[in-house]
């Protein structure tokens, strides 16, 4: 599915998403999240090994939403499925922090942190 090309100014802005996966429980579980936008696919870093990476690796079921900073009723919603694979070179992870504005993720993480990269595979688009 592809994303609508009148959000793309928000999905490429410096802003946090919220990601929103399922808990062992069949609760949900939400985190705001920094994203870089992949074509019509939506990137996060994370850190191997955390709650994010085993509720997606249990359910690949996934919702993320973008809010507007400048228009607090314009959002984009997106549901799919996300899958998990191994960054070892980080290389998710430094092109997400510069898209906020740092050099690189280097001062984000100690020497030797595994980074994995989450790639949401859009499959419902909610437009507000």
């Amino acid at each position: 599915m592809k994303l609508p090309e009148a959000y793309f100014d928000l999905l490429d802005a410096p802003v946090n998403g919220l990601l929103a996966t399922v808990m062992s429980s069949g609760a949900p579980q939400v985190s705001p999240v920094w994203f870089l936008r992949d074509g019509d696919e939506i990137l996060v870093s994370s850190v191997g090994g955390r709650l994010r990476e085993r509720h997606v690796s249990a359910n690949p079921s996934v919702a993320f939403t973008v809010v507007d900073p400048r228009n607090l009723m314009r959002y984009i919603e997106i549901r799919g499925t996300m899958t998990v694979t191994a960054d070892p070179t980080a290389s998710t992870r430094d092109a997400v922090c510069r898209k906020h504005g740092f050099e690189d993720g280097t001062a984000f993480d100690k020497p030797g942190t595994p980074r994995i990269t989450l790639r949401l595979t859009p499959t419902f688009v909610v437009e507000h």
